[in-house]
């Protein structure tokens, strides 16, 4: 239920740290008004190190309700940059915090979305704990992050694709990002990141490692008349894996419905975890441009990360064709999901891909010139 505004600032005039964390300590969920409350004083700067770390810890103990994801992501885009750019797009995004070390697949099946003709508006950070976040890893292939609103429009309208770098884009972050750092496990801040992207792009595939907060983000997108596919693997990965089935959250229409996904229903074989592991930014870079078709040395199983990340690929593509649809009726999962893996798998194999990833770079360089 939400408040007005009114009744937000009498009740908000009320609350204070203590009682916030002796509500998550004592197990119980936050209202509304509540979780706004806390994440102002986070934005704002007004919450020491240790208020932040027990809230964290405290909330990740008891686990997130849809409320009080709503309240923080209203306070996330409140505080967020505007930018110049229509939100008709997809993000490809994963929360982060399976802890399995693969290669940088929502960043990769982004790049291949954008190859196959879709318009992608991707929001990321650096991993806060991982090995790797997407940022860290576009940077290796050369994409710039300090890039003005500005001149990110610019590459978009040219390239279909650009990267809404977090900190810049919520500056308020900066006084969370060393407690998160100090932390260096998963907080509600991996699942607050694809929620917030500062474009709200109209469809999001997006992957949760977490198994109950995977149906929760659905929710909560759901109340936002947003539209997605949200995702998890039965190996834990945040990404449609295939090392096994997926449980698939289709959210429109302010409604959500559980689907299971097996991969091997498009006629991808089956593979191992190993296969799909990963390094540091340069180790994934090279991986990204050697499944691309660049001729370049590098680790892992070629046709694996191909075949997962052109997957991935088609979840966006599928979630942005749903949202153009007027009835769910006419959408059939499997069906979508097979047509769209095997245009980006192409996109991949003809060197589309590569290309559209060599574009980017170079507007991105000379972006403002």
């Amino acid at each position: 239920m939400r408040f007005s505004i009114a009744k937000l600032m009498v009740m908000n005039a009320e609350l204070s740290w203590s009682d916030i964390l002796e509500a998550l300590h004592a197990k119980t969920d936050l209202n509304l008004a509540q979780a706004t409350w806390a994440m102002k004083q986070i934005m704002a700067g007004n919450a020491s190190e240790e208020q932040m770390e027990q809230f964290l810890l405290r909330l990740k103990a008891k686990g997130e309700s849809v409320p009080e994801l709503s309240g923080f992501v209203d306070v996330m885009l409140e505080n967020a940059l505007s930018i110049p750019v229509s939100n008709d797009a997809i993000d490809i995004v994963g929360t982060g915090g399976d802890q399995l070390g693969t290669v940088n697949i929502s960043s990769m099946a982004a790049i291949v979305a954008a190859a196959c003709g879709l318009p992608v508006l991707k929001h990321g950070s650096r991993s806060a704990s991982g090995k790797t976040g997407s940022s860290e890893m576009l940077e290796a292939l050369g994409v710039r992050l300090d890039l003005t609103p500005e001149q990110l429009a610019e590459v978009f309208k040219k390239a279909g694709i650009t990267f809404f770098f977090a900190p810049m884009f919520h500056p308020s972050l900066k006084n969370v990002g060393p407690t998160r750092k100090k932390l260096g496990i998963p907080t509600t801040f991996n699942f607050l990141g694809p929620l917030a992207n500062p474009a709200q792009p109209v469809a999001t595939a997006l992957g949760v490692a977490n198994e109950t907060m995977a149906p929760l983000l659905a929710a909560e997108m759901a109340s936002r008349g947003r539209t997605a596919l949200v995702f998890r693997g039965s190996d834990g990965l945040d990404e449609l894996t295939i090392t096994g089935n997926s449980k698939i959250w289709v959210v429109f229409g302010g409604k959500v419905t559980e689907y299971s996904f097996n991969p091997e229903d498009l006629g991808i074989p089956k593979a191992s975890v190993e296969q799909l592991l990963g390094g540091d930014a340069v180790e994934n870079a090279a991986t990204t441009r050697g499944i691309f078709g660049e001729n370049i040395n590098f680790k892992g199983d070629r046709q694996a990360i191909q075949d997962i990340v052109a997957l991935n690929a088609a979840a966006g593509i599928t979630a942005y064709e749903l949202n153009q649809m007027s009835n769910i009726s006419e959408f059939n999962l499997v069906g979508s999901l097979k047509k769209n893996y095997d245009l980006a798998k192409q996109s991949i194999t003809d060197g589309t891909a590569l290309a559209k990833l060599n574009q980017w770079v170079d507007l991105s360089k000379t972006a403002g010139e």
